[in-house]
C-alpha cells in the first residue's frame, strides 16, 4: 500500500514536470523550413514566442517562388511571435526592389533576430524594421544601409557582429543606437552613423579609417575613444554638439601619426572648425608631439584667399581644451614652469633658459624652448634659471630622478 502511495507521487510529479516542459516548449518552436512551421498542426501556435528554423531557405530572393517571402506570414500564423533564429549559413537578401518588399520592412513583428552562422547580409535587408536586438557573431560583410533607420535598436554587444571588420556605408544612419561595441572592426565606411543622434559615447578598440562624414550629426555624442586610429576623413565628427572628450592612438605601441582630414569637427551653425571645447588624451607614442602649453596639437586645413585662385595652409593647428599624453602629466610647479614628467618640463612665455648644477656650473642654455627634457642628465639637484617675455628672472629648484 504504501509502495502504491509512493509511485502515485512520483508518477504526478513526472506528469507536472513534463506538464511544466511541455508549456516552456510552446514558447519556442523548432523547424527544419518555414513551410513546415507555417503548416504544423500540433504545435500551439499561440503559445510561440520564437521560432527556430535549422534547415536551408529556398530561394535567394523575396519573389513568390521563395520561401523568404514567407516570413511575411509567420505573424499570421504566430501570433505572438516576437524572435526568429535561423542556423543556415545562406545569405541574407536585400529587398526586392521590382515588388519593393523587404524582409524586415514587412516583417515588423520581428523583434528579435538570430543567425549565428550567417556570413553576409544584403543591402539594405534591415532597413526601417522595428528589430530591437540582433546576433550575427560570424558575419564578415554588410550591405549598405541595412540597419539604416532601425530606431528600436539600441545597444550592440561585443558578441553581436564578433567577426565583422567593416561597417558599410550607412550602416546605422538614422538609428536609435545608444551604445556600440565592435571587438574586431577596423573601418568605418561614409556616413555609418550619420544622425544617429542618442549615441553617447563610441570605443572602438581596432578601428584605424574613419571615412567621411562617419558620425556627423551625433548630437549627443559626448566621449570617443579611438586607441589605433590614424586616418580620420572629411568631417567625421561633423555637428557633434555634445562632444567633450577624445582619446587616440592610446593603443600604440611604435610611433605612429594620425592623419585629420579637413572640416573633422567643423559646425555648421556656428561656422568653426573648433576644437577647444574637447579635453584630449594622446598615446605616448603619436609622432606629432602636441604643445602642451599652447594645447595645439594636429593642423587643420584653412583656405588662404590672398594668393591668386586660394590654397590650402596647413600651418594652423587645432587649439584644445586641454591635452593629456599618457605617462605625461601636465603639474605647475611655479610660475611660468610645469612639470610633465618623466623629467620633462613646459615653460610659458619663457625667452631663455639656463641649467646649473649645485656648485654653479652651467649645463645647458637654450632659447625660445617650450619643452625640457632632462632625461640625458645624471640624477640629482639642480638650478633652472629662465628670462621670461616680461624680462624677468627666475629660479627653481628641480630634482632629476
Amino acid at each position: 500500500m504504501q509502495k502504491t502511495k509512493i509511485l502515485t507521487k512520483l508518477i504526478i510529479a513526472v506528469l507536472i514536470l513534463t506538464a511544466g516542459n511541455v508549456l516552456n516548449a510552446q514558447e519556442e518552436a523548432t523547424f527544419e523550413t518555414i513551410t513546415e512551421a507555417l503548416e504544423d498542426v500540433y504545435v500551439n501556435k499561440h503559445e510561440v514566442k520564437k521560432l527556430i528554423i535549422w534547415g536551408d531557405i529556398a530561394g535567394s530572393d523575396y519573389s513568390d517562388s521563395s520561401e523568404w517571402s514567407r516570413f511575411f506570414d509567420l505573424d499570421k500564423t504566430f501570433p505572438n511571435i516576437e524572435s526568429i533564429e535561423i542556423l543556415t549559413d545562406q545569405d541574407i537578401p536585400g529587398p526586392n526592389f521590382a515588388t519593393y518588399r523587404n524582409l524586415f520592412n514587412d516583417a515588423l513583428w520581428i523583434k528579435h533576430f538570430s543567425a549565428p552562422n550567417v556570413l553576409r547580409i544584403g543591402d539594405f535587408a534591415f532597413i526601417g524594421s522595428y528589430v530591437e536586438s540582433v546576433y550575427f557573431p560570424s558575419l564578415v560583410e554588410a550591405g549598405i544601409y541595412c540597419f539604416s533607420s532601425c530606431l528600436n535598436l539600441k545597444h550592440i554587444k561585443d558578441e553581436d557582429f564578433a567577426s565583422l571588420k567593416i561597417l558599410s556605408w550607412c550602416m546605422f544612419s538614422g538609428s536609435g543606437l545608444v551604445s556600440v561595441n565592435f571587438p574586431s572592426v577596423e573601418y568605418i565606411g561614409e556616413q555609418c552613423f550619420l544622425f544617429s543622434s542618442v549615441l553617447t559615447d563610441i570605443y572602438f578598440s581596432e578601428v584605424k579609417t574613419i571615412e567621411d562624414v562617419a558620425f556627423s550629426g551625433c548630437t549627443s555624442l559626448v566621449y570617443v575613444n579611438l586607441p589605433k586610429v590614424v586616418k580620420i576623413q572629411y568631417g567625421a565628427f561633423m555637428d557633434c554638439y555634445s562632444l567633450q572628450s577624445i582619446s587616440l592612438g592610446t593603443g600604440f605601441v611604435e610611433e605612429t601619426e594620425i592623419k585629420f582630414e579637413d572640416y573633422v569637427f567643423y559646425k555648421i551653425t556656428t561656422d568653426e572648425m573648433s576644437t577647444e571645447d574637447i579635453e584630449l588624451t594622446l598615446g605616448p607614442f603619436v609622432r606629432q608631439e602636441p604643445d602642451l602649453i599652447e594645447n595645439t596639437w594636429n593642423y587643420k586645413i584653412v583656405w588662404v584667399t590672398s594668393q591668386p585662385f586660394g590654397k590650402y595652409d596647413t600651418l594652423s593647428f587645432h587649439t584644445w581644451k586641454s591635452i593629456n599624453v599618457l605617462g605625461i602629466k601636465k603639474e605647475k610647479i611655479g610660475e611660468n614652469i610645469y612639470y610633465l614628467g618623466n623629467n620633462c618640463y613646459g615653460l610659458e612665455n619663457v625667452k631663455q633658459i639656463e641649467l646649473f648644477d649645485l656648485l654653479g656650473r652651467q649645463l645647458m642654455m637654450l632659447k625660445n624652448e617650450k619643452i625640457i627634457d632632462l632625461n640625458n642628465i645624471i640624477s640629482g639637484i639642480y638650478i633652472l634659471k629662465y628670462l621670461t617675455d616680461y624680462n624677468k628672472i627666475k629660479t627653481k629648484k628641480i630634482v632629476v630622478n
